[in-house]
């Protein structure tokens, strides 16, 4: 099966050559703008699978990327960078958060069918290979729409080389599973769009590989067969505390099984740990270490998961690096053997922070529930200004608005990196108060600042993750003074947050 794949893209690509070099023989210009979708978009980096490796060009190839999740903002910067380092593949989801390449139907707008061929395109000139997350068990659309989305997603693809595909991030995650005769129906579906597609589909970790390196057989098997019929293993590995340390058994156990039952696939490491996650807070050399054993131990691909890659509308990947992660995104390359092509750029500067004005309009009253889209005045540090999915709500100040059927007036607000909102206040007599907030983060390093005045009286509140971001939570933040009359309440998110509401009280 694998051999029949690599040699329908081959020859669709020498094919591809061989017009294009006919064209160029017959007249000497390049090719105008109304030719052939085909001849406009010969593949350069041409992906294919070999037993259990992956290749380029029909070179066998190791991929090395990164999590780049929140795509429809994406960063040419972003791919300089990574071409430089040597990196050949990037992560894409297709419905992110608010950031969705689709409409209510599953369909693909003109914008994010536009954005989603850019980078594609943007990437193969690059030597980049792009593995697209179609669905996950949260989507922004009804589940009735799933086969649309793959159809829409497989459809505009299909003439791209440089594409995989995971059917679906996590189907079995606790939120909303997909069932395993379910995919094998979006399989069924991703095929008829494009009968040459490489995919799989991801799945939690314990479920292909309990800890410490046991393979479930039966749930192996499950990927293999029909409808299903995975053409890669997408595994996401137990994130225990000896993550880095496991990894290499954890993948020739997986390995060796797939090899004794005559079923050798590629195996795709998409995110074993990251930073602030799970309890989690690896160091550059856990990632190295990491990276390195999986393809000693025959691993086809790895991928560098960081959030950084999850608010590209905010700012670019390179510059929401912490230091740790630009230490290790400049160090993989070397660790599996993938020098450099050019030396690294620096980091461009990190924007400086906003100065934040007084709050201002009618106060709200103390006891009141203010909601979050109301703000009066926003640090909007995105260079989209309002972003966000409901971009007609009467809200001037930029900041990013979406709606929201699990909020309470069907709107929220999210602050991205270092982005405040600001609320006056209406205090009727100075004393002690509290301030209640419903939010969401499904991250483990989300914490809240509360300012008045300009002044911090709430530091690094801690927001515990939910698992989707429909899981929103009400917090009571520590009890604060506030003197009597007008007052600037900023509610500011140093590594972004969604608000529902809030509400100032006396404390009690």
């Amino acid at each position: 099966m694998t051999t029949t794949l690599v040699a329908t893209r081959v020859q669709r690509a020498l094919l591809l050559a061989a017009l294009l070099l006919t064209l160029a023989a017959s007249a000497a210009q390049a090719i105008p703008a109304h030719a052939s979708p085909q001849l406009q978009q010969a593949t350069r980096t041409l992906l294919g699978v070999s037993g259990e490796r992956f290749t380029i060009n029909g070179q066998p190839a190791f991929l090395l990327g990164v999590s780049y999740f929140d795509a429809r903002f994406w960063h040419e910067s972003d791919l300089d960078a990574l071409q430089q380092r040597g990196y050949n593949l990037i992560r894409i989801w297709l419905d992110w958060r608010e950031h969705s390449f689709f409409d209510a139907n599953g369909r693909l707008t003109s914008e994010g069918r536009a954005r989603l061929l850019n980078l594609v395109d943007a990437a193969d000139r690059r030597g980049i290979v792009v593995d697209v997350a179609i669905l996950d068990t949260d989507l922004s659309f009804s589940r009735d729409h799933t086969a649309t989305a793959l159809q829409q997603a497989a459809g505009a693809l299909a003439d791209r080389g440089n594409v995989l595909y995971d059917l679906v991030n996590e189907f079995n995650h606790p939120t909303e599973p997909f069932t395993v005769g379910g995919v094998g129906h979006l399989a069924t579906t991703l095929r008829s769009a494009d009968p040459d597609a490489i995919y799989g589909v991801s799945s939690t970790g314990d479920y292909l590989v309990r800890d410490p390196a046991t393979v479930s057989a039966g749930n192996v098997q499950a990927m293999m067969a029909s409808p299903l019929s995975s053409k890669v293993l997408m595994p996401h590995m137990p994130r225990t505390a000896d993550w880095s340390l496991q990894t290499g058994r954890r993948v020739r156990a997986l390995r060796e099984h797939l090899q004794s039952s005559g079923q050798a696939r590629p195996i795709y490491l998409q995110e074993e740990a990251r930073r602030g996650h799970s309890g989690l807070n690896p160091g550059r050399d856990e990632f190295l270490r990491a990276a390195r054993a999986a393809r000693e131990a025959g691993a086809a691909a790895w991928i560098f998961h960081t959030d950084a890659g999850f608010a590209l509308d905010q700012r670019p990947l390179m510059q929401a690096l912490d230091s740790v992660e630009r230490a290790v995104l400049d160090d993989l390359p070397a660790a599996v053997g993938r020098a450099p092509t050019t030396p690294p750029t620096p980091a461009p500067t990190q924007p400086a922070a906003p100065t934040q004005p007084p709050a201002g309009g009618t106060p709200f009253a103390v006891g009141a529930r203010i909601e979050a889209e109301d703000a009066r005045s926003a640090g909007e540090r995105s260079p989209n200004g309002n972003a966000g999915t409901a971009p007609d709500y009467p809200n001037a100040t930029g900041l990013d608005v979406n709606r929201c059927y699990a909020c309470s007036n069907g709107h929220n607000a999210r602050l991205h990196w270092g982005e405040w909102a600001g609320y006056p206040l209406s205090v009727p007599q100075a004393g002690r108060y509290v301030v209640r907030l419903r939010v969401v983060t499904t991250s483990a390093d989300r914490t809240l600042t509360l300012l008045v005045d300009g002044a911090p009286v709430v530091l690094d509140l801690p927001v515990p993750p939910g698992d989707s971001y429909n899981a929103y939570r009400e917090l009571r933040s520590p009890a604060f003074s506030l003197p009597a009359g007008t007052r600037s309440l900023q509610v500011q998110a140093p590594r972004g947050m969604i608000l529902d509401w809030l509400r100032v009280e006396p404390a009690p």
